[in-house]
């Protein structure tokens, strides 16, 4: 029994000694400390950064080269010559055109273009009170500083004289009318009055050439001068020189309009200039 007692006593001597020693730690006051946010943020996932691709550039379409086209310029042409001696022909009869057929036609006063003729060519379809009618030809002068009495008058073309008389037209004197074929197969009449009866000996029938004369300038009525008329009717007949209304109606032409569109229509490519400009009266 001591035995157990003895260490039982021992150690509550001990526990005495320890508890005795221990001074008991005054409170401790708590001090207040910055809250830290513990909390852990999320770990951002880094985002995957694509590869770059190369970027496709368009490669540049080369600008075609622009074919030269080399600009048109007009070249003067030369004309080595007389180009008016290239479409003059001989007539050539044949059974259908004892005559021949026109290549061109002249004027009638100073030909083959009138160049010194101060007055024609102007007062086709003119209204004369006078006659109260329409000229139906043209009134032709002499050349310039000559007198008109007596000057030779001549075939505008290759022809057939249908009608030939000195005084075909009484007090105004001779008349000579000339059918004209043109290529085309038509027919055109040249007129030629107050004619001095005589210069004309030409008959009905005969072939003129251009260029042939048919007669003189004669002393009609009134000052004398050529009356000049082209038209499609009347081949034997010298009618008056005037109409009562306009003569185009009636188978006129305008006389110095129709020989320039023929030799235009003879001569293609030609570009004819106008030599004169005259004032009829």
């Amino acid at each position: 029994m001591q035995t157990v007692r003895q260490p039982l006593f021992v150690f509550i001597i001990a526990f005495a000694l320890v508890a005795g020693c221990t001074k008991t730690a005054p409170p401790i006051t708590p001090t207040a400390v910055a809250a830290i946010n513990t909390a852990v943020s999320p770990t951002t996932t880094p985002t995957s950064t694509p590869t770059p691709q190369p970027t496709n550039t368009p490669t540049p379409t080369a600008s075609p080269t622009p074919t030269f086209t080399p600009t048109a310029t007009a070249v003067p042409i030369i004309i080595s010559g007389n180009p008016r001696a290239a479409q003059l022909k001989a007539p050539e009869p044949d059974g259908r055109f004892p005559c021949g057929v026109v290549d061109t036609f002249d004027f009638p006063i100073d030909p083959p273009d009138a160049a010194g003729v101060r007055r024609g060519g102007v007062d086709f379809g003119v209204y004369r009170n006078r006659y109260a009618k329409y000229h139906a030809g043209e009134d032709w002068g002499g050349p310039a500083g000559s007198r008109n009495l007596g000057t030779p008058v001549y075939s505008i073309g290759h022809g057939l004289v249908t009608y030939a008389e000195p005084v075909g037209w009484g007090r105004d004197q001779g008349v000579v009318i000339v059918q004209h074929t043109l290529t085309d197969g038509r027919r055109l009449l040249s007129f030629y009055g107050h004619l001095d009866p005589d210069s004309v000996v030409l008959n009905a029938g005969e072939c003129v050439v251009r260029g042939d004369q048919v007669g003189n300038i004669g002393q009609p009525r009134t000052t004398p001068h050529l009356h000049f008329e082209i038209r499609t009717q009347a081949p034997y007949e010298t009618l008056t020189g005037y109409w009562p209304v306009d003569p185009t109606l009636a188978g006129w032409l305008p006389p110095s309009q129709t020989i320039w569109q023929q030799r235009i229509a003879a001569s293609p490519g030609v570009e004819w200039i106008r030599p004169f400009t005259h004032a009829g009266t």
